[in-house]
């Protein structure tokens, strides 16, 4: 796993590293849909605790810059134990800069996220590599690509290798304010998924057992930040997918807003709403059990955060969200609002 990699990281790269920064929060949380459950049965409440350590180790020299990030986190459930789990996150970039104007970059990444339950248990990894041109004026523009694989331990049809292109443009107006504009394209192969075809008569999916599921993705995305003493940002996303397996293709649209604010005594708030709508032409197919991920990529939420300094390094954060997704089967809303307190400290 990923996370037993971070000490190692942090102890062998430190004395080698110009940049060390680290943070870690820990504190009870409360989750009213424990089990994320979707089947129409009533939600599962409970109480948890949450903990999560950060660590950025980065060294920057004559145009190159090379940093290691890694995340470990985990959460332990009072009565709901199926859903202990482990996440675990390492992300290694490198950067340079070969003229005024262009530049290069190379980054490594992978995710593992282990639960008691093995329900939603998944390891992903990637890697990508690009150019960037510019500084032009007041442009910069951005072009990368590379493979990337997917595995869901419970369910060998969902495992996934693929490879993705992308290219983004941004435009700094000023030192605080920048719009951006991004697209990208995502192919991938189930090398042991079969293609859902149709229906036999008692409803049940009926598969191709003579070809493999392929699947192909497009998104663009627009966005635009300030970055002042009222922090804001705004971000449309707009994406599809189509597969030769029946059930798996939709069209998704993603408006995100986000505001924050620095109060007197460090005191800094912040709120964030993704709305989104999401159109299956065929209907919902056997992805419905990975739509509801622990990052909640998939869901309409609004969240408000705050966080109020101690002393040193130590702070106090509280944290209230709601989800909300129309992907059960049955069309039974899912519905879920957690509540955290933690206590956090940075290096």
């Amino acid at each position: 796993m990923t996370g037993g990699l971070l000490p190692a990281l942090l102890l062998l790269l430190a004395p080698l590293s110009g940049e060390v920064r680290a943070r870690v929060t820990t504190g009870p949380e409360a989750d009213s849909n424990a089990r994320r459950d979707i089947s129409g049965e009533a939600p599962r409440a409970d109480l948890l605790w949450r903990s999560q350590l950060w660590g950025l180790l980065a060294h920057q020299e004559a145009g190159q810059r090379v940093g290691v990030e890694a995340q470990l986190g985990a959460k332990l459930f009072q009565h709901q134990r199926t859903e202990d789990l482990l996440v675990s996150e390492l992300r290694a970039r490198h950067e340079t800069r070969l003229l005024s104007l262009l530049g290069t970059f190379a980054e490594v990444s992978a995710r593992d996220r282990r639960q008691r339950s093995g329900l939603r248990t998944y390891s992903t990894a990637s890697a990508e590599a690009g150019l960037v041109l510019g500084p032009v004026w007041a442009l910069q523009f951005v072009v990368g690509g590379g493979p990337r694989g997917f595995i869901f331990w419970p369910d060998n049809r969902f495992h996934h290798a693929g490879a993705s292109l992308s290219g983004s443009a941004l435009l700094r107006f000023t030192d605080a304010e920048l719009a951006s504009a991004s697209t990208g394209l995502d192919g991938r192969v189930f090398p042991q998924g079969y293609p859902a075809v149709g229906e036999d008569e008692q409803g049940q999916r009926t598969f191709d057992k003579s070809d493999r599921r392929r699947d192909g993705s497009a998104w663009g995305e627009l966005s635009v930040e300030s970055v002042r003493a009222l922090y804001l940002r705004a971000a449309l996303r707009v994406s599809g997918n189509v597969s030769n397996s029946r059930g798996e293709a939709y069209a998704r649209a993603r408006l995100g807003l986000t505001a924050g604010l620095s109060l007197p005594g460090g005191v800094r708030l912040l709120a964030d709403t993704q709305l989104q709508a999401t159109r299956w032409p065929e209907g919902l197919g056997l992805g419905e059990r990975l739509a509801l991920q622990e990052s909640d990529e998939n869901q309409t939420s609004a969240s408000v955060q705050v966080s109020v300094p101690l002393a040193g390094g130590l702070w106090l954060e509280g944290r209230t969200a709601a989800y909300t997704a129309e992907l059960s089967a049955v069309r039974t809303p899912f519905l879920r609002f957690t509540a955290l307190l933690a206590l956090g400290y940075r290096l």
